[in-house]
């Protein structure tokens, strides 16, 4: 035992019952699994489904639920048979803060860590849990940005998580912190030691002592995975949702360093119990936390990593392209939407002309029975319009995308983004948008002013046998989620959107890997070919404007390309176009880039994207509306009767 210092009492009082806490190690990206559990566990539970999705999505333990443990058994047990790794430990207050290091010293079995209470000797039988975290949030924030890029250019079905090397260099280039842990054959904390870069004496070190702080840290944590047994690293500081652990900044108040280093102490000490508690997880599932081999060679000059420069030279590969311009991309409603302005228009005009003109109207038209038809003719029309359309639906055969025929097709399958889409507001990966903006008038109405949409991005559609290029122009394109935004308090991607509560945007959202209906007609891309004669002139063109190219058919090495050289280089040129040519033939095309599903040629036959479950749940709600449209027409024409037959005998 040591002798307590002021630096080792605990920072949280003890409770007088115990408090349990179920922790799980999230997956990098989500999956139909996890889909399933979080319905079931929030209806179940009383769980947040949207915070259960934040939590196990992701990287780091996680917490999920408190309190008492044979509640969080059985939510522990539902979520070991999906395959997550879950724990549940007491909540307990750390017993000490880790002594400062003062300095080291090397043997030749031991690796001794000296402070000014003890000296904390490290050698084969000795286990060691080490923390390495960045109190400047420089390393939260790229993997913050690093998600967001990810979830923009890769989509939500194929993430590349930050690895664990590129997390450790952005730590050890912001304000680099490190805690070691000393654990005993339990797995409980004997022993811990805080390092700081910069305040210990770095002789101990001898011949691995650099001019560098962040150098001289990175070797003590060298040499002691070198001397124990056991050496884990942990870089979840800041990244990990679990109690008492919040990485702050300075607009959090004066103490937030102090509070940073109380949360650090408490993320270690979570870990620490992590470290000694079963995990209670299929075996199959189970996988071992990735440790970090050396960190000698993570970081080439110590002294480059603290430049600002980094963050962008390590920014994530873009994989989808930016979507295509459209001149368009902002205009006014839809033609039905102007058809139906243009109506209110010519009501208000007619109201405009006198209060007495309206009455007489509409006395002459529900006396005469013309209103009762007008009504009863558009309830007719819109019954027979989903009527139609339902027929077209249950007659056409649903389609796999690897047996695609070309002409009416149906298909159903998940959303897929073929280029970096994101909706304006809402910021969300997404195969379709479409936002409307309105404003109050006058009599403080919402009056539609614009609409814009991403009907001119195409996006895949993917089943089981291959993917499928989807063109929405033109399409009723069904989408379930919508969200409302004011422009007092709505931002964009663009900036602020609005400009003040008196206006309102409205954006329908098909988010991407959603399951979608289609209905369409499938016909062979139409590409623009030019002729072989043009791709080679175009090549020779290119290779006279790059000199490095053009000097590999220099054979005699004089710096000049004679007659011989450049008619070898044409020769070499006109082959390679060929072979490129042959190669975009359409019969070596892939599916996705050789057939196109888009609006039919005919007017008549529907052009539908539904984001629906299934093809029965559409039907079913295109029958719940055809019922009511039917009945009103039938109700319509035995008003119209009625009414035209009274205004007959008063004749």
């Amino acid at each position: 035992m040591h002798r307590q210092n002021r630096n080792e009492r605990p920072l949280f009082m003890p409770q007088s019952e115990p408090t349990y806490l179920l922790i799980a190690q999230s997956v990098p990206a989500d999956n139909e699994k996890l889909a399933q559990l979080r319905p079931l566990l929030a209806k179940k539970f009383g769980l947040d489904a949207f915070l259960l999705k934040q939590r196990l999505v992701g990287r780091g333990p996680n917490l999920i639920a408190e309190g008492e443990r044979d509640r969080l058994t059985q939510i522990a047990t539902l979520m070991a048979e999906q395959g997550i790794r879950c724990r549940i430990i007491e909540s307990r207050p750390p017993r000490f803060v880790p002594l400062r290091l003062r300095g080291v010293r090397r043997g030749n079995e031991t690796f001794s860590l000296l402070t000014d209470e003890r000296v904390v000797d490290l050698g084969p039988e000795h286990r060691v849990l080490a923390v390495l975290a960045d109190l400047s949030g420089r390393a939260a924030s790229k993997n913050l940005k690093h998600q967001v890029a990810q979830r923009i250019y890769n989509g939500i079905r194929a993430p590349r998580p930050l690895s664990d090397e590129e997390l450790a260099k952005a730590a050890l280039g912001g304000k680099p912190i490190v805690d070691l842990y000393r654990l005993d054959e339990e797995g409980k904390v004997d022993a811990g030691v805080r390092i700081f870069p910069g305040r210990f004496d770095p002789g101990g070190l001898d011949d691995l002592a650099t001019p560098s702080t962040v150098g001289n840290l990175k070797a003590i944590l060298t040499q002691v995975r070198k001397h124990v047994g056991s050496f884990r690293l942990q870089l979840d500081f800041g990244l990990a949702n679990l109690p008492g652990c919040r990485l702050k900044t300075s607009e959090d108040g004066m103490h937030w360093q102090r509070d940073n280093l109380a949360a650090l102490t408490r993320f270690g000490w979570l870990i620490a119990e992590l470290e000694s508690t079963p995990t209670l997880s299929h075996p199959s599932s189970a996988t071992v936390h990735p440790l970090v081999e050396t960190l000698q060679n993570e970081i080439e000059d110590a002294e480059a990593e603290t430049t600002a420069g980094e963050d962008e030279s390590s920014s994530p590969v873009i994989t989808l392209p930016p979507p295509p311009s459209t001149s368009g991309a902002k205009r006014p409603a839809s033609a039905r939407l102007t058809l139906g302005m243009a109506a209110a228009a010519g009501f208000g005009l007619l109201t405009a002309t006198g209060t007495g003109l309206v009455a007489t109207t509409l006395r002459f038209g529900l006396r005469t029975g013309l209103l009762p038809a007008l009504l009863t003719g558009l309830c007719c029309w819109g019954g027979f319009h989903f009527l139609r359309l339902k027929r077209h639906i249950e007659n056409t055969p649903t389609s796999k995308t690897r047996s695609l025929s070309m002409g009416l097709v149906e298909l159903q399958g998940r959303a897929i983004r073929k280029y970096a889409l994101v909706s304006p507001v809402s910021q969300l990966p997404c195969v379709f948008y479409r936002l409307r903006k309105y404003r109050r008038d006058s009599k403080n109405n919402w009056r539609l002013k614009s609409s814009s949409d991403s009907d001119h991005v195409p996006f895949y559609l993917e089943d089981d046998t291959g993917r499928v290029t989807i063109d929405p122009r033109g399409a009723s394109v069904s989408a379930r989620q919508r969200q409302e935004f004011y422009g007092d308090r709505t931002t964009s991607l663009f900036g602020n959107i609005g400009a003040g509560s008196n206006e309102k945007w409205i954006e329908d959202i098909v988010a991407e890997d959603t399951h979608l209906y289609i209905l369409g007609q499938a016909r062979e891309k139409r590409r623009p070919r030019t002729t072989l004669r043009d791709r080679v002139t175009g090549a020779l063109q290119e290779l006279k404007r790059n000199p490095d190219a053009l000097q590999k058919y220099d054979r005699d090495g004089d710096g000049r390309i004679c007659a011989s050289e450049w008619e070898q280089a044409r020769t070499r040129i006109e082959q390679q176009v060929l072979q490129d040519s042959l190669a975009e033939s359409p019969g070596r095309q892939a599916q996705s880039d050789r057939v196109l599903v888009g609006r039919p040629r005919q007017r008549s036959i529907p052009y539908v994207i539904a984001e629906t479950a299934s093809e029965r749940h559409l039907l079913r709600n295109y029958t719940l509306l055809i019922l009511p449209l039917f009945v009103g027409a039938l109700g319509g024409l035995v008003w119209t009767v009625l009414t035209l037959r009274d205004y007959l005998l008063l004749q």
